[in-house]
């Protein structure tokens, strides 16, 4: 790996309570200025905070259920993880492939059923490489009996919707289906 390429996590985040795992992106080493006039243009707002989401709320789920089961040791597997957190070298590239991407939201109340309404939200995007990926999940995968695929890994760089405060939290791609089902236009 050439290490001149790559850069180096400015956190490596684990959520005990949503099993998420985020990798944080410093901004300064984002070139803006390729898509911000057309982001403005079309109303679009830059993200604050900028991650590379590696466990999203999907899988974070998944491992919940597991971790719920009875019989599994849950502190024994929340340490293993951990561990192979801490173990995995989270370098990372970004690459220069930039998707502009769009989903419609099915808005649903406080019990979970569908309300009659959709949010429509847009991201730009921009794909980032993350060699251990592949090695981190084979070694997740086997303790949680889960098999899960890696995430394309991307980096949201601007949001826009319906709903500007949701639309922030951008768009969850948990499989390279899902990523081509949302359209994914070159920037």
């Amino acid at each position: 790996m050439d290490s001149l390429q790559f850069l180096n996590p400015e956190y490596v985040n684990f959520d005990e309570n949503k099993y998420t795992l985020l990798l944080g992106v410093n901004k300064n080493t984002i070139d803006w200025n390729a898509l911000s006039t057309m982001a403005q243009k079309n109303g679009f707002d830059q993200k604050d905070e900028i991650h590379i989401t590696i466990i999203g709320f999907a899988a974070g789920g998944e491992i919940r259920k597991v971790l719920e089961r009875p019989g599994v040791e849950r502190d024994n597997t929340l340490r293993d993880l951990h561990s192979l957190i801490d173990k995995t070298d989270w370098r990372f590239k970004l690459e220069p492939k930039r998707y502009h991407i769009q989903k419609e939201y099915i808005i649903r109340d406080r019990r979970g059923n569908a309300a009659d309404s959709v949010e429509h939200r847009e991201s730009y995007i921009q794909m980032v490489s993350v060699p251990a990926l592949e090695d981190f999940f084979a070694e997740l995968n086997r303790p949680l009996g889960i098999n899960f695929i890696p995430p394309p890994t991307h980096v949201t760089l601007y949001t826009h919707g319906d709903n500007p405060e949701r639309a922030r939290m951008g768009i969850g791609i948990n499989s390279r289906e899902e990523f081509l089902s949302l359209n994914p236009q070159p920037l």
